[in-house]
């Protein structure tokens, strides 16, 4: 028996930057492979570049690029519908505006009618199986069962559960009688879509996903693990934090001005580059109450390979630092691919800033860890199309309303009022401190050991 026969081999599917953050960068990867009897086998796309070989580069890591699956049209259709059968507020939102407000709106007539289809097709929760059934029966996705074939993997695990390629190694391991895992890419997945396919342990980040997970996706409660968030877990670390002399030196910031983050949402708020904008204006006219200098940090959805940014607008403003330090990498789908140093870089902006300003933002609840003050901007801005695509339209969706009712975010609906707000934070940051704290603790729970804590629990199953 050779010594690759004995190892215990777990299949890991990265399809997304995001996820691969998640697993890599992480203490869920050290965890794992502190077994010396485990082999970790990565499903990537392909063209991998030279930094993830890097960063992959381990004796029982072996790295596989795997094609995508395609679906023809009635299978897209079939799907369409089948995600619906989750018809949340946050599916109302992604039907009406084509899932980012950078897109064309369906019409409200076309609207009526689709949403009344689909809460009557919600509603028959009896029809899950159906439709599950129909799904693995009809599309077997077979793509990946040579791979089972050849390795003979102990385990499988299915880092972002709405992609085909994690529905389709699921559905391998099922076939080949391999135990599978899911875990849910982000707070915000479980109340958009239905799931396709249900793995037997279902890893989700916290108790209000393990509800949506119950009643929304009839998944039985003693199959799901409550892990934490991995990629949170640096926030609960003081080596991860500059001092504040060398955060403000790094950004050529002084010491007599306090520091505002603005952080964008990329495609899903075309505009808000405005927003930062305004924000320089009153930073360089002195309208605030004590001296400001900003942070202005662009989504990794504003990446483009082959035009300008629209947040270069801001770069070399005065009183601005202009934040774009982005791994981009065309290997995955999200064209981002993180770095511990950018994600240590964003870590140390959320918390020596005196407060972060944002749209409906998972930086919300990482500033809310941090105990950093939080506003979100709910107007448009002067030069904003009047009429265009408004993400302040997405507060109340399904995921985004628990943060949006919690206290712990002020909103600001025009121009003088978010200059008000800017002003009552530099005064007091205390305010709301503790709503953020209860709800940090609340939806992010397990910061600073959700990684080991997700490794521990990957390898128990391997029992």
């Amino acid at each position: 028996m050779t010594w690759n026969e004995v190892m215990k081999k777990i299949f890991m599917m990265l399809s997304r930057g995001f996820v691969a953050r998640n697993m890599l960068q992480t203490e869920v990867k050290k965890t794992i492979l502190e077994q010396e009897d485990v082999q970790l086998i990565l499903f990537v796309p392909s063209n991998i570049p030279d930094h993830f070989h890097k960063e992959a580069n381990h004796p029982r890591i072996t790295t596989i690029e795997c094609e995508d699956v395609q679906y023809g049209p009635l299978r897209r259709r079939f799907a369409r519908s089948m995600q619906k059968m989750v018809y949340s507020k946050t599916a109302q939102y992604l039907l009406h505006y084509g899932g980012r407000p950078s897109k064309k709106n369906m019409s409200w007539p076309f609207f009526i009618v689709a949403h009344g289809f689909f809460k009557l097709l919600s509603s028959m929760k009896f029809f899950i199986p159906v439709w599950r059934w129909l799904e693995i029966a009809t599309w077997p996705d077979k793509i990946y069962d040579e791979h089972f074939k050849e390795h003979k993997p102990d385990l499988v695990i299915a880092t972002s559960l709405k992609t085909k390629r994690d529905a389709a190694i699921l559905k391998s391991a099922k076939r080949f009688n391999v135990k599978p895992i899911g875990i849910t890419r982000s707070w915000d997945n479980l109340d958009r879509m239905l799931l396709q396919v249900v793995p037997d342990k279902l890893v989700v980040q916290n108790e209000a996903m393990k509800e949506i997970a119950i009643k929304d996706h009839a998944i039985d409660e003693k199959t799901i693990f409550v892990a934490g968030f991995p990629q949170f877990d640096l926030y609960d670390n003081s080596e991860t934090f500059d001092d504040y002399e060398t955060f403000l030196e790094k950004r050529n910031f002084t010491p007599d001005r306090k520091v505002i983050f603005f952080g964008s949402e990329g495609a899903w708020a075309p505009y808000g580059y405005m927003i930062a904008q305004e924000l320089i204006d009153m930073a360089n006219k002195d309208e605030f109450v004590h001296p400001v200098q900003v942070i202005v940090r662009p989504h990794f959805s504003d990446i483009n390979f082959d035009k300008k940014n629209v947040y270069d607008v801001v770069e070399g403003r005065p009183l601005t630092y202009y934040d774009n330090y982005f791994r981009v990498s065309k290997m995955f789908t999200d064209k981002w691919d993180p770095s511990w140093e950018e994600m240590t870089n964003l870590a140390n902006q959320l918390k020596h800033s005196d407060m972060l300003i944002t749209y409906a933002s998972t930086l919300s609840l990482e500033a809310a860890i941090l105990d950093t003050p939080i506003i979100n901007i709910d107007y448009q801005a002067r030069q904003e199309p009047k009429g265009g695509p408004f993400m302040g339209t997405f507060y109340q969706s399904s995921h985004y309303s628990r943060m949006a009712n919690s206290g712990a975010i002020k909103f600001a609906h025009s121009r003088n009022e978010l200059k008000a707000l800017v002003n009552r934070y530099l005064e007091n940051p205390e305010y709301e401190k503790t709503e953020r704290k209860k709800f940090a603790n609340w939806l992010a729970p397990y910061t600073g050991e959700a990684g080991k804590r997700l490794g521990d629990f990957i390898i128990q199953q391997l029992s």
